[in-house]
């Protein structure tokens, strides 16, 4: 048998994969994948809000100082850079392992690292180093970049696999609307989060809207196994 007959045969054996799929209308599945794609847009912007916050935060500078403004502008550089250094290789990886895995370890170490940069705060430069945790902060600021670049390119590869093709279109403009949603109101829901609770909060929200997916999940529970 030669390649050009190989290729043929695994295609034909994807499509009829992809067919076997049990199919979702595009709202829910919106409601399913829209959350991991949120956390990561979201993210992009809440924390430009914050940023005046933690640039003073007595944890990581005496009262009256700050950390330096060419130090604070990291904070979203470190993200957005390996943000868009990920998501070509991620869509490649989550072709080679499973897109569905790959989303769900996308969600799972987004979270994580969301949950290290609030949790920085509470690291003291009294007790550590110069600046405290603002360092950890970083550090996981640029691993949320990647976990949420996984995000990105699973979502777009689901919500084509997992709708009829007739649906396509609509499920990717929902994608689509979603993230510019997000990224949208991140100023507006980092300012409230910022003034009535902290800016740690602007992070640990993740973990809130992680339940709720897998709220959404248990009532879409005949779909979870295929997401």
């Amino acid at each position: 048998m030669d390649s050009q007959s190989v290729v043929s045969d695994a295609r034909l054996k994807f499509k009829q994969e992809l067919k076997d799929l049990p199919k979702m209308s595009p709202t829910k599945l919106i409601w399913l994948v829209g959350w991991s794609l949120c956390m990561s847009s979201l993210d992009s912007t809440i924390v430009n809000i914050a940023n005046p916050n933690i640039q003073r935060d007595s944890n990581f500078v005496p009262k009256g100082e700050m950390i330096p403004t060419n130090l604070i502008q990291w904070i979203n550089d470190l993200y957005s850079i390996s943000f868009a250094a990920f998501a070509i290789p991620a869509a490649k990886i989550s072709d080679r392992i499973g897109v569905t895995l790959a989303n769900r370890i996308g969600v799972v170490g987004f979270v994580i690292f969301s949950t290290l940069c609030g949790a920085s705060r509470f690291i003291s430069y009294k007790n550590t180093w110069q600046y405290g945790g603002f360092y950890v902060l970083l550090a996981a600021r640029l691993m949320q970049g990647v976990f949420g670049a996984v995000n990105m390119a699973t979502t777009m590869t689901l919500c084509g696999i997992l709708v009829e093709q007739k649906d396509i279109p609509r499920s990717l403009a929902n994608n689509s609307l979603a993230f510019a949603v997000a990224t949208a109101l991140g100023p507006v829901v980092g300012g409230v989060i910022t003034q009535y609770l902290g800016w740690e909060y602007c992070f640990f929200i993740n973990i809130l809207r992680r339940h709720i997916l897998h709220a959404l999940l248990a009532v879409y529970s005949q779909n979870a196994q295929v997401y």
